[in-house]
This record gives C-alpha cells, structure tokens and sequence, in this order.
C-alpha cells in the first residue's frame, strides 16, 4: 500500500511541511508524521530508568504524540503501542542522540541512514510505573530526513498548547455554567483557522460553516486542586480517571460525540466530544446544553404534572439502565445533574420535560466482576442506603444504586420538596440512610397510586428488594403514559396523512378527508 492510500484509509492529513508560507496547523485533527526511529530513556537524561527503542510510524494529536507499529496498524484506528504527552516539554534538534537512537536497532532497519542529520530531542514528564511522575526522554529520528523541521516546529507548538489556545472562552467568575471546589464550566467555542487564500479557498470544510459544531461546554479541571483534596483525604486518586473513561465508554456506545447512528437509542446522557491535558490541567470538551436543569425547571414552573413526571422518570431511567448495561453507576444522579439540551433553532429551550441528559460523571462508578461497586459518594438526600452502610474500602451492590437516586428526584418533581429531611447534615443523613419518608397530604392526595408505587419500589430501603432501573422501565405507571403517548402520536400521523392539498385544479387551501 502506498502511503498515500495509507493516509486515505485512515483519513488521517499528512503534517505540511515546515516554511515561512506554512499554513498553520488545525488542533482539532490528527495529523500523520510518519516513519521514525524511536528511543526512549525513562528517569532523566542519565537514563537510569531504562530506556527501548524500535522503528515506530507516529501520529500527532494536539499534545499527544501517538507511537504505531506500522502504517496499517495507524489505520486501523486500533490502540497506540505508546502514546506521550508533550505538554511543557524541552523540543530540540539533536545529533548525537539521534545517532545512539539508530545505533539501538538492528542495523538494517529503515531510518538508520538519516538519523545523524536529522534526530528531535524531547524531555517530559510523564507518569511513572510505580506511582508520582519521571521525566522521560524521547529521540526520534524521521526517516524522511527533509520532515524533520516540520516534525520539530510541530512539537514546539504541540508543547505550548493550553485551553486558549484552542478555545475562546470567558474566565471571569459569574460567566462560568458551574463551578466545584477544583472545576470550571464555560460556554465556549473551537478556535478556528483563518480561512485559506486561493486557490485553497475552495477545499474549506463545509462543516466548517455549521455555526453550531463549533459551541460546546468546556470543563476546566485544576490538577493542582485535585491533587491537593486527594493529599487531604477528600477525593480518591482514580476520580479523573474515572470519569473520564464512563464518558468515553458511554459516548462511544451513544455512536460518538456527534451522536451519529450506530449507537444505543437509550442513551440520554452529556457526550464527550473530546480530552485535552496539560501540566497543570485537565479539560473535558462535552456537548454544550442550554444551562437549564431540573432544579432550574422546578424553581420557575413548579412540580410536573402526571404525564410530564412519567415522562421525566422514563428518561432518565433509560439513561442509569444504559449506564448499567455498559457496566457502570453515575452514583450522583440528582436535579442539578439532569440537564435540558440546548436546540439550535430555538434559543435553546427543551422539547418536553422528560427531554433531559444525564451529567456529570464525576463520582461514576466502574462495576466489577462481582457487580459490587467500590467508594462512598453521592449527595445527601439522593444517595443509596447502601453506600452510606458500607465500611471503608467494603463493596456494595451496583444493581439499585442509580434506582434509589431516580426514586428521589420522582418524589420530588410529583410533590416539590426532597424525600428526606433533617435539621442538619446529620439527621439528614440518617433520614437518608434509613430511607424514612412519607407522601404527605395535601401535595400527594393529587399523586395516582401507580406513580406513588413506583416511588416506594425505587425508594425501597434494601437492595435485593428495589426495583433496577431495567425493571422500572416495566412499571404500570410508565407503561400507562408510554401508550398513550404512543396512541397521540399515532393519531397524529393519521391526520397529517389525511390531509390533503387540493389548491391545483381545485379550490386553493387544504380539506381534511
């Protein structure tokens, strides 16, 4: 295969050339290298740490250097052998080592021949094998020897990368979407390039033009924050990592960050569109919503009516049973994490109320081989009996944690007011893990016995015995809203299918048979 159908396959650009007219680099592509002879030394420049080499075919994406066996393995889109993270990174020509990288592979090896005219030093810092960070030291030698400019000035701008640089955002406090003890959220946009003079013109992206591609929200993570809060016993370490793979687990299963076809059709949950990190951050690129949420909605309209609560509960019931299904629990659904999407055309106000998505993943949950669930989360007043009796570092069931939150937010947008009350954070605590509640008259005497019992089965104190959210789903309750949704939406096809427009050859304007 010739590299050119090599690049077609992977729809990966090859990086352009270095020069006074190069045109700058888009951020938001992947760009392919190529063929490189590749040392690597961990534990400094003295190399203590050991150090491997080989012949590698590398891609560059924003700060991420990606390391491939072959072209074809690149291709296929498959996990990198070895990937770093060039953020702040030393990046400079460098001979000598050059050398010693073609020196460590077998002499007839591609890429050999040019390594002494042609070799990239790059010093980062990188996480090490048993805990903390090491600086790792990084040779390449291209095996295009004419690349190597490109490939070093493509490094230095990778190494200089932050948030601004890619987005346009606002920092000031009060213009941010949310903000936690070490996150940020801001309504932001993708830089993009200065459109092509010429010729070049005529090759923009159409889908550059699609005003919307462009908005998205940006979650600013302060590692320094982060770290700091895990020092003090706070957060566990893992919470980043995390949340990071539910959502990219979740949105891949959702058919990606465009929410093309091919993916689950229950997935109502924020999509990552994409990950940036630098040596002091961590930022999440997710699907921008309107800014309101069911806390937001409650507050100005007051509680939902019958078929708009079975409708609200249905919705977000599909998105814990889709989270469970791929093996995780958001473990904080409550009404601030359930957000109305933002419509392009119409100031961004929500179809309906059960139009929600499932956010923040912060406190999501990976489920083991025995279906336990590790870590004590949530919010009071949503959180799981379960997980409030659990000992340090001792597993609870996964199956009815996310069931037991929906119970919560179903009792509050039927009534107006959370299940469990207490006149500190203790008594509600108890109330909470006790899970002692009841349907007060007068706000639940207008509340049908099927909703009421559906509330009771999610709110169930004992595990084994509440409802999942795949059996909910069941409930009289939804499936008598979910029929006569259905039968409205049927007899509104009917009569948009017997209309009939008879302006030509007849009288003007439209008769219904």
């Amino acid at each position: 295969m010739t590299r050119a159908a090599q690049r077609a396959a992977a729809a990966v650009p090859l990086l352009p050339d270095a020069g006074p007219v190069a045109r700058p680099l888009d951020w938001f592509c992947t760009y392919e290298l190529g063929a490189a002879t590749v040392l690597r030394r961990h534990g400094g420049d003295g190399g203590g740490g050991g150090s491997s080499s080989g012949q590698r075919w590398l891609l560059l994406r924003q700060n991420c250097l990606l390391e491939y066996e072959s072209a074809a393995a690149a291709a296929a889109a498959g996990a990198p052998l070895g990937f770093l993270n060039v953020s702040c990174a030393r990046v400079a020509f460098d001979v000598r080592a050059a050398a010693a990288a073609a020196a460590a592979v077998d002499e007839g090896d591609a890429g050999g021949g040019c390594a002494a005219a042609c070799g990239i030093r790059v010093v980062a810092v990188a996480a090490a094998p048993g805990g903390g960070t090491e600086e790792v030291e990084v040779v390449i030698a291209p095996a295009a020897r004419k690349r190597a400019a490109a490939w070093c000035d493509a490094l230095r701008a990778a190494a200089a990368l932050t948030p601004e640089s890619l987005y346009e955002f606002a920092h000031a406090r009060g213009a941010e979407l949310g903000r936690g003890r070490y996150t940020s959220v801001h309504r932001a946009r993708r830089r993009a390039l200065p459109p092509p003079q010429g010729p070049a013109a005529a090759a923009v992206d159409a889908a550059a033009a699609e005003h919307d591609l462009a908005l998205c929200a940006l979650k600013l993570i302060d590692k320094r924050r982060f770290f700091r809060r895990v020092a003090e016993g706070k957060e566990r370490p893992d919470a980043l990592v995390r949340e990071v793979l539910a959502q990219a687990v979740l949105t891949a299963r959702c058919g990606g960050a465009a929410g093309g076809g091919g993916g689950d059709g229950g997935c109502a949950i924020v999509r990552l569109r994409g990950a940036f990190e630098t040596e002091s951050q961590l930022v999440l690129e997710l699907e921008l919503m309107s800014g309101v949420d069911l806390f937001d909605r409650l507050s100005s309209g007051g509680v939902l009516g019958d078929a708009d609560a079975a409708a609200l509960v249905r919705s977000v019931l599909r998105a814990a049973d889709f989270c469970a299904r791929a093996g995780f629990a958001h473990r904080d659904i409550k009404l601030s994490n359930l957000i109305y999407p933002r419509r392009a055309r119409d100031g961004g106000a929500a179809a309906s109320a059960g139009d929600v998505r499932l956010a923040d993943f912060g406190m999501a949950g990976r489920v083991d081989a025995q279906g336990l669930l590790h870590g004590r989360c949530g919010t009071p007043g949503y959180v799981a009996p379960e997980i409030w009796r659990a000992g340090l570092r001792e597993g609870y069931a996964a199956r009815g944690v996310d069931a037991f939150s929906i119970g919560a937010v179903a009792y509050t947008v039927l009534c107006g007011y959370e299940p469990f009350y207490g006149g500190d954070e203790g008594a509600l605590a108890r109330a909470n893990r006790d899970a002692r509640y009841e349907f007060h008259a007068p706000e639940w005497s207008r509340v049908p016995d099927d909703a009421k019992d559906l509330v009771a089965a999610l709110l169930e104190r004992d595990p084994t015995k509440r409802l999942t959210p795949a059996a909910a789903l069941a409930h009289p309750w939804l499936r008598r809203h979910a029929e006569a949704e259905a039968a409205t939406r049927r007899g509104a096809g009917r009569r948009e299918r017997e209309t009939v427009c008879c302006g030509a050859g007849g009288q003007p304007g439209c008769a219904v048979m």
